[in-house]
């Protein structure tokens, strides 16, 4: 029997589990924010690169790279 502590821990496994990530080259991901679906940001290596829509931080990403090198 579960109690009310296990319970919570389960749930929250479960949010955390819920995030949708990709991982992307040289430390980049996309995640979406649990609160609010509509919103993503793209992180490089943990941290805050970009915030917009999951197209806008695909397009983000890849105007980082184009000017990688410049």
């Amino acid at each position: 029997m579960f109690s009310v502590g296990s319970a919570i821990r389960v749930q929250a496994d479960k949010e955390k589990s819920a995030i949708t990530k990709h991982t992307l080259p040289h430390g980049f991901t996309i995640e979406q924010n649990l609160f609010y679906p509509a919103s993503w940001e793209l992180l490089c290596k943990g941290n805050f690169v970009f915030h917009g829509s999951e197209d806008d931080c695909f397009i983000a990403f890849g105007s980082h790279l184009a000017g990688v090198g410049k």
